[in-house]
């Protein structure tokens, strides 16, 4: 087989001896000027259309600027860039590759030029664009600054997920309204914060106008908390119980008298009151099987209280005082017997 440039025998690609396919043949094409543009508010760049987060703004716009041979193989590019101010920058670009087999290496150099502009997202979230409002609120309640706070980190992490943002938020009426620039990605958050706290969910849309011949709806979704948190302290029906935990449906108790687990319908306790968090440590004096004696700090009197299941006293307890009564506050470790939902406390 000859060469049909010089007449050469011997191995050819594309109908041409090495040397000739290396003169004819060019790895990869760079513009001498390229432009950078990037939104000045969060510095994504405009690639190809799209806008995508970049750790390397030069090196990622020469990247997609590099136009490479057809059966260009295994390409790697060095970019080495030399500011000139901090909008400009001159860059030597070694490209490496291998076409049929052949190993190449060049070397280009270019300007890279960055200008500013602003993506859409950023553009409606400066408006303070909403499509979903979401409403966090609790039964009888303020929501207190740790569940203002997980709302917050909920909606934070979901946002970046679904590509939107957050274009506003208030503290208002004991909750906190979300105004979200996506009304699936609302969806998605009022439901993961109502699955969280076992709440009751709702939307109500609302049209706000048209837009190419289309209604155009604003959702908001609301999202109301228990009345009760796990480790709160109620008393109901004379008996002093300590909420463990709770699902959509159902509340779990302990009575601190027996330690005996209780389960409640939310509607239950609704009329339930509320007690103040009054737990403190008392040193144990003593302790059997199924009791203990602890020092009550108030008195200095020995009080006498049941033990819960596997529970384990060491120097001192948390207690909890309601009224006359003092009661031992089970730990987390403690497991409960379970009692059917009708019994007398009910």
């Amino acid at each position: 087989m000859f060469c049909v440039e010089c007449g050469r025998e011997g191995k050819l690609y594309n109908n041409l001896c090495e040397n000739c396919f290396r003169k004819k043949t060019v790895l990869a094409n760079l513009p001498s000027d390229i432009d950078a543009v990037t939104c000045s508010c969060c510095n994504s760049l405009f690639l190809k259309k799209k806008w995508l987060d970049s750790k390397d703004i030069i090196k990622d716009a020469v990247s997609s600027a590099v136009k490479y041979h057809d059966d260009a193989e295994d390409c790697v590019l060095d970019v080495k860039p030399v500011y000139r101010d901090e909008r400009n920058a001159g860059v030597t670009v070694n490209v490496r590759g291998v076409i049929f087999g052949l190993s190449f290496m060049e070397e280009h150099k270019a300007e890279v030029k960055i200008k500013n502009a602003v993506c859409p997202k950023c553009s409606k979230m400066l408006g303070k664009y909403h499509e979903a409002i979401i409403q966090v609120r609790a039964s009888d309640r303020k929501l207190n600054e740790e569940e203002i706070n997980t709302v917050l980190s909920v909606a934070e992490q979901m946002v970046k997920a679904c590509d939107t943002f957050i274009s506003n938020y208030e503290k208002m009426h004991g909750g906190i309204d979300l105004y979200i620039g996506s009304m699936s990605a609302g969806r998605q958050i009022a439901k993961s914060i109502a699955d969280k706290y076992c709440a009751k969910y709702s939307e109500s849309p609302k049209l706000v106008g048209r837009k190419n011949g289309k209604d155009v709806y604003r959702v908001t979704f609301a999202v109301r908390l228990p009345k009760y948190r796990t480790g709160d302290f109620v008393y109901v029906n004379g008996r002093v119980l300590m909420i463990k935990g709770m699902s959509k449906s159902m509340i779990t108790g302990a009575d601190l008298e027996n330690h005996a687990e209780k389960l409640f319908k939310h509607d239950e306790l609704k009329n339930a009151k509320i007690l103040p968090n009054t737990t403190e440590d008392a040193v144990v004096v003593s302790g059997s099987e199924n009791e203990i004696q602890i020092l009550d700090p108030k008195t200095y009197k020995t009080v006498t209280l049941i033990k819960p299941k596997n529970f384990r006293a060491k120097e001192t307890v948390r207690i909890m005082r309601y009224k006359d009564d003092v009661f031992l506050v089970p730990n987390a470790q403690v497991f409960f017997t379970k009692t059917n939902i009708n019994t007398e406390y009910h």
